[in-house]
């Protein structure tokens, strides 16, 4: 299996259009990154998932 190397960014979304690209081919589910932890199986991600911290919502503009 190959090396995958990515690089991941913060983002705040602030809608989600009905008619999004893969609409009828994903299920949509907002969690906190601990419960994304919990429902992935790749160890990296995992890993990524428990040690994210958001940044405080407060201080956005």
């Amino acid at each position: 299996m190959a090396t995958c190397i990515v690089d991941v960014f913060e983002i705040a979304v602030t809608e989600i259009r009905a008619d999004f690209k893969e609409h009828g081919q994903r299920q949509l589910h907002w969690v906190s990154p601990d419960e994304a932890a919990r429902r992935v199986r790749e160890v990296e991600l995992k890993s990524m998932l428990v040690a994210f911290k958001p940044h405080d919502k407060k201080k956005r503009r």
